[in-house]
C-alpha cells in the first residue's frame, strides 16, 4: 500500500500546519502461466468474461514489435533489414532464427521484455481494479514472476497438451514436443505457483476458476 500526503494550509501565510494522509491501494499483478497446451488462454478468458482486467503479454509483446520504432530499429539492427519487410515484421523468419540458437533467443529477449515492462507498468498504473490478470507463457523464464504478488498455473497431463496443441496448430508431434521443450518443465511451474488449475475437463476446470475468483477477491479486493 502507498500513501498520498496531502498538506492543510493555512490560507493566510500558505504554510503546512497539518498533514493528512490517505491510504492508496496499489493494484495487485496476478500472474498467470502454463506450458502450452495446458488451457491457459481458455481461463484467461473466463477471467475475462467475468470482468477482470486480463493483461496478455504474448500479444502486447507482438504489438510492441510491429508498432514500436525503438523496438523495430533495435530489431533490424540485430536481426537484419529483412526483418521488415515494407514496415511488417516477419514473425516466421524471425522465429526460425531464434528457434535453435540460445544466444539470439535472449538478444530477442533483451530488446523485447523491457518495453513489455513498460507497457504492463502503465496497464497497472491505469487500472481502476484492485488486481489485474497477467497471461504469460514464460512467466518464469522472462523474470516476470519477479513483477507478481500471486501466481496461478495452469496445468493438464502431457498428452493431452501434445493432442490439443497437434490439433489447433496443425503440427506434428514432434514440432509440439520441439516447443514444449524450449519451456521451463510444466512440474517446475507447478511448485513455485501459489495457486495450480487442472484443466483436462471443461466441467471440472469453471468451479477451479470460480474458486481463484473468490480467492482473489478476498486477498486482493478491495
Amino acid at each position: 500500500m502507498s500513501c498520498i500526503i496531502l498538506l492543510n494550509q493555512n490560507k493566510s501565510n500558505f504554510l503546512p500546519t497539518k498533514k493528512i494522509i490517505y491510504p492508496v491501494e496499489t493494484t495487485k499483478i496476478i500472474g498467470l502461466t502454463g506450458g502450452i497446451g495446458s488451457g491457459k488462454s481458455a481461463v484467461s478468458n473466463y477471467l475475462k468474461q467475468a470482468g477482470i482486467s486480463v493483461y496478455d503479454a504474448d500479444t502486447e509483446a507482438k504489438k510492441i514489435m510491429h508498432k514500436d520504432p525503438e523496438v523495430k530499429a533495435e530489431l533490424i539492427r540485430v536481426f537484419g533489414s529483412g526483418t521488415y519487410v515494407d514496415g511488417v515484421l516477419q514473425t516466421k523468419v524471425l522465429a526460425q532464427k531464434v528457434f535453435n540458437d540460445k544466444n539470439l533467443l535472449s538478444k530477442l529477449n533483451a530488446i523485447v521484455h523491457p518495453a513489455v515492462r513498460r507497457h504492463l507498468k502503465t496497464f497497472v498504473e491505469e487500472s481502476s481494479q484492485p488486481y489485474v490478470i497477467v497471461e504469460n507463457a514464460i512467466l518464469y523464464e522472462s523474470g516476470f514472476d519477479a513483477l507478481c504478488d500471486f501466481v496461478v498455473c495452469v496445468t493438464a497431463p502431457l498428452d493431452t497438451r501434445i493432442f490439443r496443441v497437434m490439433a489447433r496448430d496443425g503440427v506434428s508431434h514432434a514440432q509440439v514436443m520441439a516447443r514444449i521443450n524450449n519451456q521451463w518443465d510444466e512440474a517446475d511451474k507447478v511448485k513455485r505457483a501459489d495457486m495450480v488449475i487442472t484443466n483436462i475437463d471443461w466441467a471440472e476446470t469453471e468451479p477451479q476458476i470460480e474458486a481463484l475468483i473468490k480467492r482473489l477477491d478476498r486477498q486482493f479486493g478491495i
